[in-house]
């Protein structure tokens, strides 16, 4: 069943960052972060007054955090960001290169050990990032539904700063599958898992807004006019992370790892059910992600030992 909750996870995800790239459209200043991190943190600490805690380890709380500050606000925040600049399929492409991270930390804090051949994956994620970056986007108008504003004109082509945060989100989140799965050992449950992790994220974007000093916009803007397509976001995200810690019971992180690295595949599907007009698949960009995957499960399957 670890297969199947990794899968189903990825497929969740997939769904949500389309969901998000849908409600970018209208909210030109708001990525969603905040509304999908906020409905996390609701879905998945409501259960836990009703349920109780377990027994709690100053270890596992810590790994948790860490999962929670590295995967559900940096990793999202930075895959957010390139979703609106380059769009969901190839923002999530990159995602698929986090199980080489998941490798090195998984070895280093897992003792999980990788054969050779994971030389042979990685050239193949490299060949097929390659083709992702050079693929074109469409240029055909979006109309925005149920709005009074122009339409929005995708890009002719990508914003090359996006591929720079696509790059950076599989860090994040390479390293959130190994702090989990280390909190996962410490404590295994995973209702506690994720709403330790939502909970840090959440403190973590106030603070980031206070910063800014945009606390209070961001707060009336997101629960005066709700932005629907962020709260379906928050509820997906929610749901797949639940799905996500599931999987951390039958699994070791780097194969959590792989499986989520499918949400590439999913947003692929995703994109094209619901973004046609805006993001226009090619030869090029399917099969740079199909090179990508494939390297992977090379790495994985193959490659560990």
């Amino acid at each position: 069943m670890g297969f199947v909750f990794g899968i189903s996870a990825a497929a969740v995800f997939g769904l949500s960052a389309v969901l998000n790239r849908i409600g970018m459209r209208t909210r030109p200043d708001d990525d969603g972060l905040f509304m999908t991190v906020t409905l996390n943190v609701l879905v998945l600490g409501v259960p836990i007054l009703f349920l109780g805690l377990p027994r709690l380890t100053t270890v596992g709380l810590a790994a948790f955090a860490a999962g929670g500050l590295a995967g559900t606000y940096l990793g999202r925040f930075t895959n957010l960001k390139a979703i609106r600049r380059v769009g969901p399929s190839r923002a999530n492409a990159f995602l698929t290169s986090s199980p080489i991270v998941s490798a090195v930390l998984g070895w280093m804090l897992l003792g999980e050990t990788v054969a050779p051949l994971a030389a042979v994956g990685a050239a193949l994620v490299l060949m097929g990032l390659r083709l992702v970056v050079g693929s074109r986007m469409s240029t055909e108008t979006v109309v925005v539904p149920n709005t009074p504003q122009r339409p929005e004109k995708a890009p002719s082509s990508p914003d090359k700063s996006g591929y720079l945060w696509a790059a950076l989100a599989p860090l994040f989140f390479g390293s959130a599958f190994v702090f989990r799965k280390l909190g996962m050992n410490a404590i295994p449950d995973v209702l506690v898992g994720a709403f330790v992790g939502a909970l840090t994220a959440i403190v973590a974007i106030i603070i980031f807004d206070l910063a800014k000093d945009r606390i209070s916009l961001r707060i009336r803007d997101n629960f005066r006019n709700v932005p629907w397509w962020f709260v379906g976001a928050g509820l997906g995200t929610s749901a797949a992370l639940i799905l996500q810690f599931l999987a951390y019971f039958e699994l070791p992180a780097w194969t959590v790892s792989l499986l989520q690295g499918t949400q590439a595949m999913w947003t692929l599907v995703w994109s094209f059910l619901f973004l046609r007009r805006e993001e226009r698949l090619s030869w090029r960009l399917a099969a740079g992600i199909i090179l990508v995957v494939g390297g992977v499960s090379i790495i994985t399957v193959q490659g560990t030992g």
